[in-house]
């Protein structure tokens, strides 16, 4: 009968949703639900069945386990949920959502890509091609580097940055070698574009500010040993057209962070004859970009998980002394990222991760002048392989 007290019926509160087999709804052929003419139910307004609008199924509007659930934090009617269920059926995380954390591997590239610059810019800047010739003193001095490339993430991130830095640094002699230290503070931007291989787009800014200190000792017998200590603050921002929440809204957000850069490097310097010398060096650089929570314009939160970048490059130059004045130098060097890996979760479900673990060959080409007091170091170069483009450096000790 009418039986409102029941276990079936048009049932408004509770875990079901026009569910004919179960253990609601307007099931006609149960022994539990709905207009039951022979079971326990009839119209039973508080059972376990019904037009359930809070339970597993039904219009879910506000439940993360099911439904058209038009709440979700996982980017707009989004049915590919890692553990939803509609109708029964586990889905998956949205694949788009990979664009959103692209924008995080931008920053540890560009800190890495301007902590090398500054190590080969002060090689020149402070070492004389005979190593006899190493003098006392110190100097200010300035570095610039732009580059344009694109790194391979899985799918791709296109990146235009340019960065500076600035210090003191000073060479000491003594009868074990040259001993060169100092200190310099940082900054630098990079745009960039961010593909999947679907087609979705996003774009933004990266940009750091920090300080260091770097320090570098040669022996007599021209083996040195280098490495270098900066951090400071990152900010992020990234906006995409393409990847839209409920509503067509573009999606985007910003971030900040902090970052710990350090490197490491050995290397032999060894002169062919008075006009040729040769430097083969071997280098480990560590990046650290920090976690953050970042609220996207479409209203959920997500955890970005820190992001840690480990290279090792191995590599050689040569250098011709083409007058007192002037040294010609090229080089090529093999590096290989083992890390550098983005991750991300929204409530315990994680996102799809990119990554730019791979091989990178770089070539140089630069020259060395001296004008009066000052020196001017400048090069260009090209990479290939997991990062592909070119770039240009000019440093300056005065």
């Amino acid at each position: 009968g009418d039986n409102q007290q029941g276990q079936g019926g048009d049932n408004q509160g509770s875990q079901g949703g026009d569910n004919q087999q179960g253990q609601g709804g307007d099931n006609q052929g149960s022994q539990q639900g709905g207009d039951n003419q022979q079971g326990q139910g009839g119209d039973n307004q508080g059972s376990q069945g019904g037009d359930n609008q809070q339970g597993q199924g039904g219009d879910n509007q506000g439940n993360q386990q099911g439904g058209d659930n038009q709440g979700s934090q996982q980017g707009g009617d989004n049915q590919n949920q890692q553990q939803g269920n509609t109708g029964g059926k586990k889905t998956t995380i949205n694949p788009n959502t990979k664009s959103l954390l692209q924008a995080r591997l931008v920053a540890p590239t560009i800190i890495n890509q301007a902590s090398e610059n500054l190590s080969g810019s002060l090689n020149n800047l402070y070492s004389s091609m005979n190593i006899s010739e190493e003098v006392d003193g110190g100097s200010a001095f300035a570095n610039a580097s732009a580059n344009d490339q694109m790194v391979k993430t899985g799918s791709h991130i296109d990146i235009t940055g340019a960065n500076i830095n600035a210090g003191y640094a000073h060479n000491i002699k003594s009868g074990a070698g040259t001993t060169l230290a100092g200190v310099f503070a940082e900054y630098g931007t990079a745009d960039y574009d961010t593909y999947l291989d679907n087609g979705v787009r996003g774009d933004g800014e990266t940009q750091y500010y920090g300080v260091g200190v770097l320090a570098n000792h040669k022996f007599n017998s021209g083996l040195y040993v280098q490495g270098s200590v900066k951090g400071g603050k990152t900010e992020t921002d990234y906006s995409s057209n393409d990847f839209t929440h409920a509503g067509g809204n573009s999606v985007s957000y910003e971030t900040d962070g902090t970052y710990l850069s350090a490197s490491l490097g050995v290397g032999q310097m060894l002169n062919i004859n008075d006009t040729n010398s040769v430097d083969v060096y071997g280098k480990y650089m560590y990046t650290r970009i920090s976690s953050d929570d970042a609220k996207l314009t479409s209203g959920e939160t997500y955890h970005f998980d820190s992001v840690e970048s480990q290279r090792v490059r191995v590599g050689t130059r040569l250098t011709h002394a083409d007058s007192d004045k002037a040294n010609i130098f090229a080089g090529v060097a093999y590096e290989h990222e083992f890390d550098g890996k983005a991750n991300a979760s929204w409530q315990g479900f994680r996102l799809p991760t990119p990554t730019v673990k791979g091989g990178t060959t770089i070539g140089e080409l630069g020259v060395s002048i001296k004008a009066g007091k000052a020196k001017i170091d400048t090069s260009i170069q090209g990479f290939g392989g997991r990062r592909k483009g070119a770039g240009m450096q000019i440093g300056i000790k005065f």
